[in-house]
């Protein structure tokens, strides 16, 4: 879901919004103030183009699309959206193709996100799986992410 030159576009207008930004690097969650452009959007999250994943009807994951071209050894798997090389904002569509403040509370993100290693990972055929360990962790976050759909209306 990108544009013709596989650029995620900013909303024109407002200069701030609070997103979620997901720090693979420092692995922690937190809300962010980021100018409503795609050069700040790029500059947060560390890439030149990003890609974009729909997170129910009105929210969307940004992330670098070129990020397993780059020297990049962290990232995070979010329950059924799979893994994500690298940083990430998580943004409110606007509904003119465009972004605005994100209304998801930032606990369910961190709660759901499985922060990921990628050098210390165990690869099954073309998909790479993190040795989780306790399932007891793997089944809350299931639920925080169940959570997390049920209140964006999925």
């Amino acid at each position: 879901n990108t544009n013709n030159k596989g650029v995620a576009k900013a909303a024109s207008g407002k200069e701030n919004m609070k997103a979620i930004f997901i720090d693979a690097v420092n692995r922690k969650v937190e809300e962010v103030q980021v100018e409503n452009n795609l050069q700040s959007l790029c500059e947060k999250i560390g890439c030149k183009r990003t890609e974009v994943r729909k997170i129910g009807n009105f929210h969307t994951l940004l992330f670098d699309k070129e990020g397993l071209e780059h020297d990049v050894n962290v990232g995070f798997d979010l329950p059924q959206m799979g893994i994500v090389i690298g940083n990430a904002l998580v943004v409110k569509d606007n509904g003119n193709g465009g972004y605005e403040d994100t209304i998801l509370p930032v606990s369910l993100f961190a709660l759901a996100i499985n922060f990921l290693d990628l050098l210390n990972m165990k690869s099954y055929g073309p998909i790479a799986y993190a040795d989780l360990g306790n399932v007891c962790i793997t089944n809350q976050r299931v639920k925080a992410y169940e959570s997390l759909l049920n209140i964006i209306g999925c």
